[in-house]
């Protein structure tokens, strides 16, 4: 999250003008040069100049794409560098087939600045929801010491802004350049980096001590994560608990999530924390469990493996007396998934019916 956010916030400071990239010009003239070639070799170097001409403007809102990207599922990254291909090659098309049209495209001017400033503003919004992640993952401290990191992140783009002013010569320029690498790698290694050494060995042993406790719990609901009225009440996930609810014969709901997850927290909004999911979990006698993976617990990553999930959301529904069927939800939800996925769970179970988290599937 601190990575991303560095990244976001150096592409938000571009359009804001106080740098800038793109290639050397000689590169762009050779591009151009074959992309005037005949056949598909051409057309591909052609749309690799428009790629290229375009960096400048449309580089700090891809970047920030790309950043989400990469820490999603691989399917997740092919649809993502496919929606952005369809994306780029849109235009194209219509105007090909419409040459008319060619009218109807606003002419260069002084909106484009304010467009690019207005682009801006919404990357540092995501700068700050990455940092209200960041916040709940390692409180107040890291969150500090992770704005001052950003700081240091600012403080290296307006260098590299300095160094790119034609004015400067190769010296300047590059002498920004390395100034500008020094205060990002320095700040990071001395602010952040320290503390989440040492935050990490508490995370860690704080969530040891949160999985022996919800392996010893026998009430249903004596330990809820995070329940205020009106919310559903979680307990902690854990493999010891999943497997006594099995013996006893309990239907349960199992959401692996995460803080740093998007999709998680417009599936909970949207589709889980609502009165008709609420009402067919006490319906149904259904004991709701939590699998938080924000710190990549262990624990929790090899249970996703067992399902063929290379990450968060992942929703699974244990039926009452036949744990060794499990109900996998899908990552998007829909309106009454969930409660026509517990009616079913809820059916006459099927005879001697015991498992353990390991042959769940």
């Amino acid at each position: 999250m601190i990575v991303m956010a560095a990244v976001v916030l150096a592409f938000a400071l571009s359009l804001f003008g106080v740098y800038s990239f793109g290639l050397p010009t000689d590169g762009l003239a050779r591009l151009d040069a074959a992309g005037g070639r005949e056949g598909f070799a051409g057309a591909f170097l052609s749309g690799l100049l428009a790629t290229a001409l375009a960096t400048p403007c449309l580089g700090p809102l891809l970047g920030a794409a790309l950043s989400f990207a990469f820490a999603q599922p691989a399917e997740t990254i092919m649809l993502i560098f496919l929606t952005i291909g369809l994306g780029m090659a849109a235009p194209f098309v219509a105007l090909a087939a419409r040459p008319g049209w060619m009218r109807i495209i606003p002419r260069p001017g002084a909106w484009m600045e304010t467009f690019e400033q207005i682009m801006g503003f919404l990357l540092l919004a995501t700068v700050v929801w990455l940092l209200s992640i960041v916040g709940a993952q390692t409180g107040t401290t890291g969150l500090v010491w992770t704005m001052v990191f950003l700081l240091c992140v600012a403080l290296a783009c307006w260098l590299a802004g300095k160094g790119g002013d034609l004015r400067g010569g190769a010296t300047r320029r590059w002498s920004c350049r390395a100034a500008a690498v020094l205060v990002v790698v320095g700040g990071y290694l001395y602010f952040p980096e320290a503390y989440l050494d040492s935050f990490a060995g508490g995370a860690k042993a704080a969530g040891a001590s949160a999985r022996e406790a919800a392996a010893t719990t026998t009430a249903p609901h004596a330990r809820s994560v995070g329940a205020h009225e009106g919310e559903i009440a979680w307990e902690p996930f854990s493999v010891a608990r999943v497997e006594q609810l099995a013996r006893e014969g309990r239907t349960m709901f199992i959401d692996f999530s995460a803080d740093w997850c998007l999709t998680c927290k417009i599936n909970e909004k949207t589709f889980i924390e609502i009165p008709s999911v609420r009402e067919a979990l006490a319906r149904y006698r259904v004991v709701p469990l939590k699998a938080d993976w924000t710190h990549r617990d262990a624990t929790i990553g090899r249970v996703l493996a067992e399902f063929d999930a290379s990450g968060v959301p992942l929703y699974v529904i244990f039926p009452a007396g036949r744990p060794q069927h499990p109900i996998v939800l899908p990552t998007i939800l829909r309106p009454g998934l969930i409660q026509a996925e517990l009616a079913k769970a809820a059916a006459p179970p099927l005879s001697g019916a015991t498992a353990s988290m390991g042959s769940s599937r």
